[in-house]
C-alpha cells in the first residue's frame, strides 16, 4: 500500500487512496478494513495515478488522478455519479482535495502550484494558478479555502465570489 491521501466521513468511515493499487480502501470507524472500490483503468469507478480523495456533505467521495488527468465523484457505494477533466501532468506531487458543505469541489495540484474551485457537476468555478506546492487544501466555516503552501510554510485564505452575471439593459 502507498498511502497517498486520507479523508473520514460524517460517520467515521476512513478512506486511504493507495496510489500502488490505484484504489480506494475503506476502513470503519475503528480502523477494520470494509473493502477497496477502484484498482487501475480508464472507466468510470477505476483510477489511473490516484493522487488525492475527499469526502462530501452527502458521503459521496471525490478523487483526483495525475495519470488519468480527472477528478471522479462516486456515491457512498463507490459507483461513479460524474467525472471531468483535470489539467494536470503525469508525475509526482500532491492533488490536494477538499468538498464543503455546498458540494463545491477545490483541488490543488503541488507540482504546478495551480487551484481550481469547481461545482458538482465540473463547471469551472475559479481557478488560482500563483501557489508555492499546495499540499492541503480545506474549507473554512466562512466559506473561504485555505491553502497549505510546502514551498512558501504558509497557509493562505481565499474567498471565491460567485461569478456576476451581467444587468440587462434598461435597469
Amino acid at each position: 500500500v502507498d498511502p497517498v491521501a486520507l479523508a473520514a466521513d460524517r460517520g467515521g468511515a476512513l478512506y486511504v487512496a493507495d496510489a500502488d493499487r490505484d484504489r480506494v480502501l475503506v476502513l470503519d470507524f475503528s480502523g477494520r478494513y470494509v473493502r477497496s472500490l477502484g484498482g487501475f483503468g480508464v472507466g468510470a469507478g477505476s483510477f489511473r495515478g490516484l493522487a488525492g480523495i475527499a469526502t462530501g456533505p452527502r458521503g459521496e467521495l471525490v478523487t483526483a488522478e495525475r495519470t488519468g488527468a480527472r477528478v471522479q465523484r462516486l456515491d457512498a457505494a463507490g459507483s461513479p455519479l460524474t467525472a471531468w477533466p483535470l489539467p494536470v501532468r503525469p508525475g509526482r506531487g500532491r492533488l490536494a482535495v477538499a468538498v464543503d458543505d455546498s458540494a463545491r469541489i477545490a483541488v490543488a495540484d503541488e507540482a504546478s502550484g495551480r487551484l481550481w474551485l469547481f461545482d458538482l457537476a465540473g463547471r469551472l468555478l475559479g481557478a488560482r494558478a500563483d501557489l508555492a506546492s499546495p499540499r492541503a487544501v480545506v474549507f473554512a466555516p466562512d466559506g473561504s479555502l485555505l491553502v497549505a503552501e510546502g514551498t512558501a510554510g504558509r497557509v493562505r485564505r481565499f474567498a471565491f465570489e460567485p461569478a456576476r452575471t451581467a444587468t440587462p439593459p434598461g435597469r
